[in-house]
C-alpha cells in the first residue's frame, strides 16, 4: 500500500490540526472520485504572418542545411513535435537529431521511455536522442556538452560538402517556443564565440525564459575550418499545435509555457485558471498528488477553486499562474502530459559511446586538415598567378597544381 501526497505531522497554516494520511488505493477507490474527462477545450489561431516569415527564411537556406536539430520539452514529447518539421526534413533531405531540455526534472525510467518513443517516431538511432540539463546555461562551457556537440559535427560532415567550397555546413535548430533552442545554441557555440567576441565577428544568441525571445534566424559558428554554423530559429506554432488534430495540445503547451498565456487569452479567451484546471485534471488522472502536500490540502480534489484558495496570490489569475509556475519548476512532481506508447529499445554500452566520440573527433580533425591544406594550396596558387610574367615563365608551377 503506497502513501501519496500527504504526510503526518503539524500543519503550520492550520494550528492544532494534524494532517490526514491517505493511501493511493483509498484515493483511487473510496475517498475521492476524479473526473474522467475535461470539458470546454478551445482552439487557438495560427499566426499566419509569423509562419510565412519563417518559411521564407528557411527557403533561402534550404539547400545548405545538412542537419535539423529538433528541441523538445520532455513533458510534451508528442505535443511539442510539429508536422512542419517533418515536412522540412523530407524536403531538405537532412539528418535528424532530437534534444530534450530540462533533463534535471526527468526520472531515469521516464528518460528511457521517452527516448524509445522518439527513436520509433523519428526512425533515428539511440545516440541521436539527447537529454540535456541547461540550468544556469550562462555558466556552462562547450566541453561540458561534448557528446552533443560532437554529434552535430559528425552529422553535418557526413552529409557531404556544401554546394560551394567557401560555404559552411549548416545545422538548423528548430522547436516550439521556449523549448530551449537558444540555450542549446548558446552552450554549443560559447567557447568559440568567447574567443572572437571582442573582435566583433559575432555574438552569442539571446537567451530568455519568456516565449518569443528569438525573433529572426541567427547564425552562430560551432567550429571553424571546417565551418559548421548553427541556425537559431524562432519558435514555431503550426496547425498541429492549435488543437485542430488534438484539442488538448494547446493546453499542454500552455502548461509548459511553450505558448504565451497572455497572447492566447487575448485571441481566444483562454484564461490561466482554465489552464490550471486542466493541469489539475492531468495530475489527478496520473495520481500525481504532490500538490496536496505543497498546498496543505487534507485530500485531493478536482475543484480548482479549492486548490487556488491555498495558493498564494491576490487574485485567482495570479494564483493560477503561481500554480502553473510551481509545476514548471517541478515542485508538483514530474508528469508527462502526453500519452506516449511504450516502445522497447536497446541501450548501447558506454564503450560504444566513447568510441563514437573518438570517431567524431578523428573525422573532424581529418576534415579540418584537408580544409587547411586546400586553403594553403589556393593561397599559393593565387601568389603564383600574381607574379610578374617573366618570373612566372622562368620557373614551373608546383607539381600539385591541376589546370
Amino acid at each position: 500500500m503506497a502513501f501519496v501526497g500527504l504526510g503526518g505531522g503539524y500543519c503550520p497554516r492550520r494550528r492544532g490540526v494534524g494532517r490526514v494520511i491517505c493511501c493511493s488505493e483509498d484515493v483511487g477507490n473510496d475517498l475521492v472520485e476524479f473526473r474522467q474527462s475535461f470539458e470546454g477545450f478551445k482552439r487557438i489561431p495560427v499566426d499566419a504572418d509569423a509562419l510565412r516569415l519563417i518559411r521564407d527564411e528557411v527557403s533561402k537556406i534550404r539547400d545548405d542545411v545538412k542537419v535539423i536539430v529538433e528541441v523538445r520539452d520532455p513533458r510534451v514529447p508528442m505535443s511539442s513535435y510539429s508536422t512542419m518539421f517533418k515536412q522540412w526534413r523530407k524536403e531538405l533531405n537532412t539528418e535528424s537529431m532530437v534534444i530534450y531540455t530540462k533533463a534535471e526534472i526527468v526520472p531515469e525510467d521516464e528518460k528511457e521511455r521517452i527516448r524509445a518513443f522518439t527513436m520509433d517516431q523519428m526512425d533515428i538511432p539511440y545516440e541521436q536522442v539527447f537529454f540535456e540539463d541547461l540550468r544556469q546555461v550562462r555558466k556552462l562551457r562547450t566541453p561540458d556538452r561534448q557528446e552533443m556537440v560532437s554529434k552535430m559535427k559528425r552529422l553535418a560532415l557526413l552529409r557531404g560538402q556544401p554546394r560551394m567550397k567557401r560555404e559552411s555546413y549548416k545545422v538548423m535548430v528548430t522547436g516550439v517556443p521556449n523549448s530551449g533552442k537558444s540555450s542549446v545554441v548558446y552552450v554549443s557555440t560559447r567557447t568559440l564565440t568567447k574567443n572572437r567576441k571582442r573582435r566583433g565577428l559575432y555574438s552569442l544568441p539571446p537567451v530568455g525564459f519568456q516565449v518569443g525571445t528569438t525573433k529572426v534566424i541567427g547564425q552562430n559558428w560551432l567550429t571553424l575550418n571546417p565551418d559548421v554554423v548553427l541556425l537559431d530559429t524562432p519558435g514555431v506554432i503550426s496547425k498541429s499545435h492549435t488543437g485542430a488534430e488534438d484539442p488538448e495540445t494547446p493546453y499542454k503547451l500552455a502548461v509548459c509555457q511553450c505558448i504565451s498565456l497572455t497572447k492566447i487569452g487575448e485571441q481566444t479567451g483562454i484564461t490561466p485558471k482554465e489552464v490550471a484546471d486542466y493541469l489539475l485534471f492531468k495530475l489527478n488522472q496520473a495520481r500525481e498528488l504532490t500538490y496536496t502536500r505543497i498546498y496543505d490540502l487534507i485530500l485531493p480534489t478536482d475543484d480548482i477553486d479549492e486548490v487556488l484558495q491555498r495558493v498564494p496570490g491576490a487574485t485567482d489569475e495570479l494564483k493560477a499562474l503561481r500554480f502553473l509556475r510551481d509545476f514548471q519548476r517541478n515542485k508538483l512532481g514530474f508528469l508527462v502530459l502526453d500519452d506516449i506508447p511504450d516502445v522497447e529499445t536497446e541501450r548501447p554500452d558506454k564503450e560504444e559511446v566513447d568510441d563514437f566520440v573518438d570517431e567524431v573527433e578523428r573525422k573532424f580533425q581529418e576534415v579540418k586538415r584537408r580544409t587547411r591544406l586546400e586553403r594553403q594550396r589556393q593561397k599559393r596558387l593565387m601568389m603564383w598567378k600574381d607574379e610578374p610574367e617573366e618570373t612566372s615563365i622562368a620557373r614551373n608551377p608546383p607539381s600539385d597544381f591541376n589546370f
